[in-house]
């Protein structure tokens, strides 16, 4: 009898575990967030100097690397990092001011790329080092890493609904039509 009980209380307690979309720790620095949609491994001011390569245990099953406000310098070739996170769609740079943005070029049809390289608002990155000073952060509205994400986001679909103004989409759309 007692196993009849304890045996459906395991499983229930593993489907539990197993199906938690908490936040937790996956890369020094970093955190795993395992959403249903969008699945980020979020480093935000993790004052990473280098590329996270996980070589010997790749991170699947995440969409998205945020990088923002750490001091990377160079980036790895693109394969290597596909290697490491196989099931990546982006990377979001922005905050890196030693960026070396010849090396982002790499990535161009491979994967979506957010970076401060050609945009003349670069994103701020608000570090504190003292208490007294994060008391005082702290009790103004400080924009963190999926705020800023949110924003910088924001100003690309308004770009993309710039451009698509620009162009005559009437006249795409017969020419598409009229090719045989």
């Amino acid at each position: 009898m007692r196993r009849r009980i304890l045996f459906p209380l395991l499983l229930l307690l593993a489907c539990t575990k197993l199906g938690s979309t908490a936040p937790v720790n996956c890369l020094q620095g970093c955190t795993c967030d395992r959403t249903a949609e969008n699945p980020t491994i979020i480093c935000h001011s993790a004052n990473m100097t280098h590329f996270p390569l996980p070589i010997t245990n790749p991170k699947t099953s995440f969409h998205f690397l945020q990088l923002t406000c750490n001091d990377i310098i160079t980036v790895p070739d693109v394969d290597l990092i596909m290697k490491s996170f196989p099931d990546l769609q982006g990377i979001d740079f922005q905050g890196n001011p030693h960026l070396n943005c010849t090396s982002l070029e790499q990535f161009e049809r491979k994967l979506a790329i957010l970076s401060d390289c050609h945009s003349s608002e670069k994103l701020s990155c608000h570090k504190t080092t003292s208490p007294a000073s994060k008391l005082k952060n702290t009790k103004s509205k400080i924009c963190d890493g999926h705020c800023q994400s949110a924003k910088k986001l924001g100003d690309l679909w308004q770009d993309i609904k710039k451009f698509t103004k620009k162009i005559n989409i009437k006249q795409i759309v017969n020419d598409f039509l009229d090719f045989k």
